[in-house]
């Protein structure tokens, strides 16, 4: 974070998930998961300032993005202002860089950081807590955001509890098209069953300390199966990268992005520039992005 003059800046982090079980629908029709989120310093930029004149201003320069409420980041700061009383407005200016609706957070993590930076335009007022109650009535995601920090996640991705991780390398491949997360989750046709905790999960799986810590088995995306059904090239990305020498290869959330885990910055780079080169690319605008986990 960042102030001057003429406001604030924030970073907001993309993140993966590690693995993503879909436990069961609940009968407000969302889903609760168990996840284990990693933080990537691969982020979004934002520029927030305090304006006299009531309301919110965003601009999304070089960005399809839309820069009303139907912009996450926009409807933040509106909660922020309504919940507040704050008097005046916010202006917003979002720079992009994670890949949108690719599975990697990025719009919860910009409304997060637009719900910090406007806290702390305004004295500081709120706690973390304070704070993550406010991103529950924006997104299951936003809450982690706050703090963004190795979780793993239960719920529907807002019970969030501290989680060891080393300090991974990551190969992105985001293959240039979108998929809408709802309907990956009533693809999946979950039914409503009983909710059960966290615990099994994390009984199994334990701290991590390395890489052998945590079962393979473990590390799993139930979506997966579901947005390679409707474009196999997800699946053939995935093997790509295990070729290339990742550890683990997932796609993340509810896709499209790929994401390849490996413990070096050098195979990490290998492996990037290879998938540059992949003969799977043909005509499509993929991203090859290379990152590493915020620990």
């Amino acid at each position: 974070m960042f102030s001057s003059g003429a406001g604030i800046t924030l970073k907001a982090p993309a993140k993966v998930n590690l693995c993503l079980k879909v436990v069961r629908r609940r009968e407000d029709g969302y889903h609760d998961i168990e996840s284990l989120f990693q933080p990537l310093e691969l982020c979004d930029t934002l520029i927030l300032g305090r304006t006299q004149r009531p309301g919110v201003s965003l601009d999304c320069p070089g960005s399809d993005l839309p820069c009303d409420r139907r912009n996450l980041a926009y409807r933040a700061a509106e909660l922020f202002l309504e919940k507040t009383g704050r008097d005046g407005g916010l202006s917003i200016i979002l720079h992009k860089s994670i890949p949108l609706a690719a599975g990697l957070g990025g719009g919860s993590s910009d409304a997060a950081a637009v719900l910090k930076g406007a806290d702390l335009l305004h004295g500081r007022r709120l706690t973390d807590r304070a704070l993550e109650k406010l991103g529950r009535e924006l997104g299951a995601d936003v809450p982690f955001f706050i703090k963004a920090a190795p979780s793993w996640a239960g719920g529907v991705g807002d019970i969030l509890r501290p989680a060891r991780l080393p300090n991974f390398h990551y190969v992105l491949v985001n293959p240039g098209f979108e998929v809408a997360t709802a309907w990956v989750y009533g693809a999946l046709r979950k039914p409503l069953t009983l909710s059960r905790g966290l615990d099994t999960f994390r009984a199994r799986t334990a701290v991590y300390n390395g890489w052998e810590t945590l079962a393979q088995e473990d590390l799993v995306n139930d979506l997966e199966t579901v947005v390679e059904k409707a474009h196999p090239l997800i699946g053939r990305i995935r093997q790509e990268l295990i070729s290339a020498g990742a550890r683990l290869a997932r796609m993340s959330g509810s896709g499209p992005t790929v994401f390849g885990l490996f413990e070096g910055e050098e195979e990490a780079r290998e492996a990037a520039e290879r998938m540059r080169k992949s003969s799977l690319r043909g005509d499509r605008p993929w991203r090859i992005i290379l990152t590493r986990g915020l620990v």
